[in-house]
């Protein structure tokens, strides 16, 4: 395997077949969608500011964004750093119009993308194929979260879909394609993991909204047992763990609305870290379902990072998850 250097234009400059490649894409703790490439080629220069390099027709590789060198008595060490795929739309903003409240994402999901992208002022770095996904996207992007990673998975994932990246001719390909759920369709023998569950999870969230003191908008909701959210108190005395939420920009249904996605979301604390056999290949937002049957465990996941290690030797890649439902018994 070799990794394709190329300019801040796309353009091919070398390749590089001694290396070693640590990358991470995705979301949640530990997930920063960074990549760390060490550069063994005693005769490769130093990098510039936004070159890319890339394994063609993978996602493997990213934006450099910086370089580290270590330096000994007999030795020296060439680190190249920077952003993946994921992590160059987690550095930009997708935010309203002046004067607009919201920006709202609509139409075919590749349309979307490309509107984005176009948007962000990022078309040399990325490419959307001219072809419609076939499904179509309605979503209201966040302010309080107004990254472009982080709104633009959401918008496909709330139409069933999921962002598919592939390096190729010097950009990134990005484009919506339907999550796939592979429970009953890869062999569980195939797939390892370590699994965390959190028992008690936050269960009462009191969101704080605009206001002073005793005329401050307060919101309380919780959640019961099995992690649905609304205005009425299941769980309490030892059995209840209160957060607060500090949203002093909100008001009203807005307020109450926050309020319940962010309990919604912490109702699924936890953490799976899967291992899959060779051949088999996941990509972010499937959903996959491993077995333990001592004590028996069944689990249902959605796919929320890839970290990837490799060499000119070949790749591995190990997929981390969120819980979606677990069964024991």
């Amino acid at each position: 395997m070799e990794l394709i250097v190329a300019d801040s234009a796309g353009r091919t400059l070398f390749n590089i077949a001694d290396f070693e490649l640590d990358m991470d894409a995705g979301w949640g703790d530990g997930v920063d969608n960074t990549f760390d490439l060490i550069v063994r080629d005693p005769d490769a220069p130093l990098p510039g500011a936004a070159w890319r390099v890339f394994a063609d027709g993978t996602e493997m590789g990213g934006r450099v964004e910086g370089f580290e060198l270590k330096t000994r008595r007999t030795s020296s060490e060439l680190h190249w750093k920077g952003s993946t795929w994921s992590g160059v739309l987690a550095k930009r903003l997708l935010w309203p119009d002046a004067g607009q409240d919201w920006l709202t994402l609509s139409g075919d999901a590749n349309a979307v993308l490309r509107q984005a992208i176009k948007r962000l002022g990022l078309a040399s770095f990325f490419s959307v194929p001219d072809v419609d996904a076939g499904v179509s996207v309605g979503y209201r992007c966040s302010r309080d979260v107004p990254d472009a990673w982080t709104n633009l998975r959401l918008a496909m994932r709330s139409a069933g879909l999921r962002l598919d990246a592939r390096w190729v001719d010097g950009s990134c390909r990005l484009q919506a394609v339907p999550v796939t759920d592979w429970r009953g369709r890869v062999d569980s023998d195939l797939v390892n993991f370590d699994l965390t569950s959190d028992l008690l999870v936050t269960n009462h969230l009191k969101a704080a909204g605009k206001g002073d003191l005793a005329s401050r908008q307060v919101v309380d909701v919780y959640a019961d047992s099995k992690g649905n959210v609304g205005t009425s108190k299941a769980m309490a005395g030892v059995f209840e763990l209160e957060e607060y939420y500090d949203a002093n920009n909100s008001e009203g249904d807005d307020l109450r609305d926050q309020a319940t996605d962010r309990l919604g979301d912490m109702q699924a604390e936890g953490g799976v870290k899967v291992t899959v056999g060779e051949g088999v290949s996941f990509g972010l937002g499937d959903i996959v379902e491993a077995r333990h049957y001592s004590p028996n465990v069944t689990v249902s996941v959605e796919v929320s990072s890839r970290v990837t290690t490799a060499t000119g030797a070949g790749a591995s890649v190990t997929y981390g998850a969120t819980p979606g439902t677990t069964r024991i018994g």
